[in-house]
């Protein structure tokens, strides 16, 4: 059980990104070797911001009054109220659904795949790219947990990442699939925000 909550319907796209850059209040996405990284090149800016680090997340949530979802209101964002497989249902996703491995060469724009909403009407919580998440990651942390706004483990080595990306393919599309990531690592091109409040 989460307490109520707002998550934003699509993730953070390139202009949206750029536009806190702009006002000093981010640092600017990185154009790193990674072969699909969406800053510095011709990718429109309705595509989902890539490269990026957990703090350039944060610090972007922050600027627009906002924070990093938990990885409990992600989940319920992307489920619903009965918990389902994918964030459309059971069917297994294909190319209609969102934008997975082996669909598209790299991102597309967000919300560009209505068929592979969420019952919340939330797009692209499978596909595109996947999303960091406030909590530290552990393994474990869902075997004894807290029923009501569970916060994740209070320190850690790896912050969460949810939903799947354009590189993956249906197994890791499920709304189940968790993952971490050094927050210090290099951004990776898989890798985007969304925020809540």
């Amino acid at each position: 059980t989460v307490a109520a909550f707002e998550i934003d319907v699509v993730e953070v796209t390139m202009g949206a990104f750029a536009q806190c850059a702009a006002a000093g209040a981010c640092t600017s996405a990185h154009n790193l070797a990674w072969a699909h990284c969406n800053a510095g090149g011709t990718v429109p800016l309705d595509h989902p911001v890539n490269c990026i680090t957990w703090d350039q997340a944060r610090d972007y949530c922050a600027w627009r009054s906002k924070r990093l979802p938990s990885e409990a209101e992600w989940e319920r964002a992307a489920s619903g109220s009965v918990p389902t497989t994918y964030p459309w249902g059971d069917e297994w996703p294909t190319c209609a659904h969102g934008n997975i491995g082996g669909c598209a060469p790299r991102t597309a724009p967000v919300g560009a795949y209505p068929d592979g909403r969420s019952p919340h009407g939330v797009y692209d919580m499978a596909g595109n790219v996947q999303e960091y998440i406030s909590d530290w990651y552990a393994a474990d942390y869902y075997t004894n947990t807290p029923a009501r706004d569970p916060a994740g483990p209070e320190s850690g080595e790896h912050r969460v990442r949810r939903g799947g990306s354009f590189y993956d393919y249906p197994r890791f599309q499920r709304t189940a699939f968790r993952g971490g990531q050094d927050p210090s690592d290099e951004p990776y091109d898989y890798v985007g925000v969304r925020c809540a409040r």
